[in-house]
């Protein structure tokens, strides 16, 4: 009798069976496992998910395609949508005040019936346009009316008008100012920043203009918050010219 005992004990065909159920227990959890939680759940990855794809900027500047808008959108009707000017733009070029200002057919300012301001291309040679006439008017005799509807309403351009008086960039009599040149500093379709060179009572320097298209009344306006008046000494080797014998 111990010698069958020991031989069903030493039996290999015993040791295979009870291997084989381990083995078959441990296929089954992990198959339980994989149809609860998912695969890759419980592992390295564990809550830390794919990452999307990152957000684009709405603020990307400068934009070399211009401006994408449709014609007919300015209050005046004047086409829109042109690139970035690269050289100096064609113009008509009348004295305002003592300052040679600019004004073209396809770009304004076209005037709008009871506003000191005028309508302008939804573009950037628009806008262009725009910030030069803006600072032909920094000199007018009716400044802070001027300022009311050429710039956007907001506290920027109350703390301006309250900190400035009214001739700090008015030409001296005898001497006629005028545009020098321009740099763009960054398009977008509804907004453009664009450095004015201009030769003011014998000084060549810059002011930083900052310009809005205001849905509202259909035309560029300046954005006191964006803009620096304060004329800056500069060299002009950096702006594309563009006065009234080149444009």
């Amino acid at each position: 009798m111990s010698t069958n005992d020991n031989s069903e004990k030493d039996s290999p065909f015993n040791v295979w069976w009870v291997v084989s159920g381990i083995v078959l227990i441990l296929v089954i959890v992990g198959l339980v496992i994989v149809l609860i939680f998912g695969p890759g759940k419980g592992g390295n990855n564990a809550g830390h998910p794919t990452p999307g794809p990152m957000p684009s900027s709405s603020n990307a500047l400068p934009n070399s395609a211009g401006s994408s808008n449709s014609a007919g959108d300015s209050a005046c009707d004047l086409p829109a949508g042109d690139d970035i000017p690269t050289s100096a733009p064609a113009a008509e070029w009348s004295n305002r005040q003592l300052f040679i200002v600019p004004s073209s057919k396809e770009f304004g300012p076209v005037s709008i019936p009871g506003s000191e301001w005028g309508c302008y291309s939804h573009s950037p040679s628009g806008a262009l346009f725009a910030a030069a006439n803006f600072v032909a008017g920094l000199g007018d005799e009716k400044y802070e009316s001027f300022m009311r509807e050429a710039s956007l309403n907001n506290e920027s351009l109350d703390s301006y008008l309250a900190t400035t008086s009214p001739g700090s960039h008015k030409q001296e009599p005898g001497l006629v100012g005028q545009i020098a040149g321009f740099q763009f500093v960054g398009v977008e379709d509804d907004v453009v920043i664009v450095n004015l060179a201009v030769k003011l009572n014998d000084i060549t320097g810059a002011f930083k203009i900052g310009l809005v298209w205001d849905q509202g009344s259909g035309t560029w306006k300046a954005d006191v918050s964006r803009s620096d008046l304060t004329l800056r000494t500069t060299e002009l080797t950096a702006y594309t010219p563009w006065n009234a014998t080149n444009g």
